[in-house]
């Protein structure tokens, strides 16, 4: 089952206690896609909480405004009771992943990968221009589901190092 509100659904009417053994990582797996689900729906959150920052009340007006978005960051951090700065990286990871790094967030949202794995293509790809990012994502995105967290990343740094030259790579690919 697809995550989203059915599987939702259907967990939360699960009694753990008379789920066999052999079915207990399954149960796991299950859970672990849809909490991906939901860290997808709420970068996405995010996003548009930065965005329709300084909106008037009852509007649904959304601005790009730089000023606006640190407001909004700010605002954010007290809202959740996070540190400007750590509400300012999880802003920068959502934008990273809905502006550049779409076929990413569309990996977390589906279940294929999780948060940590998302962090880690922003991550590596947030100093190279978006081009760059997309093609060396769109490469990765698909096979990292099977990889652990520690691989993605020897696979992300040798994407990013292939040759020396990113650009030489690009062209090649």
């Amino acid at each position: 089952m697809p995550p989203g509100p059915r599987l939702a659904a259907v967990l939360a009417s699960v009694d753990r206690s008379t789920v066999t053994a052999e079915d207990l990582p399954e149960l796991v797996r299950a859970r672990a896609r849809l909490l991906a689900f939901e860290q997808a729906e709420f970068l996405l959150d995010l996003v548009e909480a930065v965005r329709g920052a300084a909106a008037e009340p009852g509007s649904t007006v959304r601005y790009d405004d730089p000023q606006r978005q640190d407001d909004a960051t700010i605002e954010l951090g007290w809202v959740l009771r996070w540190s400007e700065s750590y509400t300012a990286a999880q802003v920068k990871l959502a934008q990273q992943l809905v502006y550049r790094l779409p076929m990413v967030l569309a990996a977390l949202r589906a279940g294929r990968l999780d948060r940590e794995r998302a962090w880690a293509f922003a991550d590596a790809l947030q100093h190279v221009d978006d081009d760059i990012a997309r093609t060396v994502a769109a490469k990765l995105v698909d096979r990292a589901e099977a990889w652990t967290l520690a691989q993605l990343r020897d696979k992300l740094r040798y994407h990013m190092g292939v040759s020396g030259d990113l650009c030489n790579w690009v062209r090649e690919v």
